[in-house]
């Protein structure tokens, strides 16, 4: 018999696997029914298998939100990309396909296009809303942003990235195979969150992808409490270039993210051991500092610092 939401009972949590068809694999998803009527909200984690801090966000949306609370129905998905998250890779080597690219997918493709389109078919068009928590990958940390991926955004698209409370906003071209591309274009808003990165699952990222979820859901009037909206205070496009490393040695940060700067201001140095001597990397303009290279040792060419020009 197939799945349906209608034969949900309210007040109840239910965990459901979804066969993927022709395989083996099941995607476990939890469905937490409200006592009254509501939106659906989607949210999940690990689309890319290392980014790991959404799947402790739900981890812990598990243990804390209570049907009795809710209106309408929450769909809780820890791990969507379940063979790349069993790799610890960004992507299931098998196939070598980023499944953030291969939406709506295929009933009879590659294992990665078929967890697509079972996902896509199954959970996203039966949803009023999703939240899609991503993590950058390491050693690189940003600000906790939302992603705009879709050109021109409907009122309710903009309206769910306001919801989410960050102020930080990165834009940058549509993909055809997002997910936030392909569900916009069946009248889904779709807003994608990078919080942490894939290095550590660190408390406070946590705690930030918690407050994102419970604002949206307030937003939505699932729950109880006022929203927070965000002011975007910060926007980078993603034509804005990094600050790039001239030359190898090691780094040193003299900026945090979140931090105005001025134009010729200090934001790191590179000292090269061997040479003995030591690079100062300068601000070109003023404006926030939206991305920061983790590691002590960099190489020539490598992207060490994003600044959002003001």
């Amino acid at each position: 018999m197939s799945f349906s939401l209608t034969r949900l009972s309210s007040g109840t949590v239910l965990r459901h696997l979804f066969r993927v068809p022709g395989t083996s694999l099941s995607l476990p998803v939890y469905f937490l029914s409200g006592t009254s009527p509501g939106a659906t909200l989607l949210v999940h984690a690990a689309l890319h298998g290392s980014e790991v801090v959404g799947v402790e966000v739900i981890h812990r949306l598990l243990e804390t939100l209570a049907p009795r609370d809710i209106s309408g129905r929450v769909i809780l998905v820890p791990v969507v990309n379940i063979p790349a998250f069993e790799e610890g890779r960004r992507c299931f080597s098998q196939t070598n396909q980023d499944l953030n690219r291969v939406f709506p997918g295929r009933s009879n493709g590659t294992l990665t296009e078929r967890i697509a389109h079972l996902y896509f078919h199954k959970l996203v068009r039966c949803s009023d809303a999703i939240v899609d928590l991503h993590s950058t990958e390491s050693p690189v940390l940003m600000l906790p942003h939302v992603r705009q991926r879709v050109l021109q955004p409907t009122q309710a698209h903009r309206d769910l990235m306001r919801a989410t409370g960050l102020s930080a906003l990165w834009i940058g071209p549509g993909v055809l195979g997002m997910l936030q591309v392909q569900a916009a274009g069946i009248g889904k808003p779709c807003v994608t969150v990078e919080i942490g990165s894939t290095a550590d699952v660190r408390e406070q990222d946590v705690k930030t992808g918690i407050r994102v979820v419970r604002n949206v859901l307030k937003f939505l009037k699932m729950i109880p409490g006022r929203t927070s909206l965000a002011k975007r205070d910060i926007v980078v496009q993603n034509t804005v270039p990094w600050y790039g490393s001239t030359n190898t040695g090691l780094f040193r940060v003299a900026v945090q993210l979140g931090q105005s700067v001025e134009k010729g201001e200090l934001l790191a140095t590179i000292f090269e051991p061997v040479a003995s001597r030591t690079i100062e990397l300068k601000a070109s303009y003023a404006g926030t500092v939206f991305g920061v290279q983790q590691s002590p040792q960099v190489r020539r060419g490598e992207q060490l610092i994003l600044v959002a020009p003001e």
